[in-house]
């Protein structure tokens, strides 16, 4: 079993960089295997960290996240054969650069896993909306 975060980036083994993220921005990222199976777990392994505000878990593949996989240029053959996926969501709430490994497991005990990282760069528009705020707003 072969673990990919999208197309663009080739199964091969060791670190991936993911797409950037941006503090305080939506972020999105799905995480396939070949020979994923409905009973397949995804889960972060070896002690990674993600960043503050993001999670992670196995969800099953429906119509949102095959029509993503699909616009990203996956081929369909191929989508519809994934039963699950891993799913990394939500807004990052802290910039830097963050390590972790992926793995998917199937009920049989094969598995495969996956090192990435991630940046999250520093959003200086949230900064800047604080302190354009009138002097009384701020403490």
């Amino acid at each position: 079993m072969r673990l990919s975060p999208r197309k663009r980036w080739h199964n091969v083994l060791g670190a991936c960089i993911l797409p950037g993220g941006k503090q305080f921005s939506p972020y999105r990222q799905v995480f396939l295997a070949d020979e994923a199976e409905p009973e397949t777990i995804f889960s972060i392994v070896d002690g990674g960290t993600l960043p503050h505000g993001l999670q992670f878990e196995t969800v099953s593949v429906d119509e949102d996240i095959r029509s993503l996989l699909l616009a990203e240029g996956h081929e369909e053959r191929i989508v519809e054969r994934q039963p699950v996926c891993g799913l990394l969501t939500g807004q990052p709430s802290r910039a830097g650069t963050y390590s972790f490994s992926v793995e998917a497991k199937n009920q049989d005990g094969s598995c495969s896993k996956e090192s990435y990282s991630l940046a999250v760069l520093l959003n200086l528009d949230s900064y800047r909306s604080y302190f354009d705020q009138p002097d009384s707003m701020l403490w």
